[in-house]
């Protein structure tokens, strides 16, 4: 089995970006993401201007990956938000589910929790909005074993982090922006993820 957190690339390097309305990070990174195990694809959308099916939207794989990264210890450890207070679910929701990273863009309606040991991916559609051309339409649910999720993870920001060095970004590593310490750990949500080793590793204990 299988994670496949896919990123097609939308510019060519050295492309010239200026005057772009996202940032360097977001022009550099962007990206048709799409999110399938296996052969379910649960990031399956239909845009409303073509009729055009595709497995993915066009987003910056830059805010995917500093999104994963902060909220790492909490999408690997922290259990339902069943019983929790108001605040603290809304809390729970910014940390576990895609639609929260925002920014401007239309990220998939995916919630991801996990019990420690298997992960869950729920998967459902997106709400038809006119003024938005991007619609999601999976309705699914996948349990993965959590080291499926993390080899999925890791594997998608290793990418990420080489996309930016090949766009001379090395300084803008999701990893390290976190970090605000200077002796090589960047923050995560409540944890602490080493810089310098892979992000497959980032168990944040």
């Amino acid at each position: 089995m299988m994670l496949e957190v896919e990123a097609a690339w939308c510019r060519k390097v050295g492309e010239d970006i200026a005057g772009m309305p996202g940032t360097v990070e977001d022009e550099a990174t962007l990206a048709e993401i799409g999110v399938a195990v296996e052969r379910v694809t649960l990031t399956r959308a239909v845009d409303d201007r073509t009729g055009q099916a595709r497995s993915g939207g066009r987003l910056s794989a830059h805010r995917l990956a500093e999104w994963l990264i902060w909220n790492w210890w909490r999408l690997r450890w922290e259990p339902s938000h069943q019983n929790a207070r108001r605040d603290q679910r809304i809390g729970w929701r910014q940390a576990h589910e895609l639609a929260s990273i925002g920014g401007g863009w239309l990220w998939p309606n995916v919630t991801i929790t996990c019990d420690g040991v298997r992960v869950v991916l729920d998967a459902r559609p997106s709400p038809e909005v006119w003024t938005e051309p991007l619609r999601y339409v999976t309705s699914r649910r996948v349990v993965v074993p959590a080291e499926v999720f993390e080899a999925g993870v890791d594997d998608f920001l290793q990418r990420v982090l080489s996309r930016l060095e090949e766009w001379s970004l090395p300084e803008t590593d999701p990893r390290c922006r976190m970090a605000g310490t200077g002796d090589g750990a960047c923050r995560s949500g409540t944890g602490s993820i080493p810089a310098d080793r892979g992000v497959s590793r980032l168990r944040c204990r």
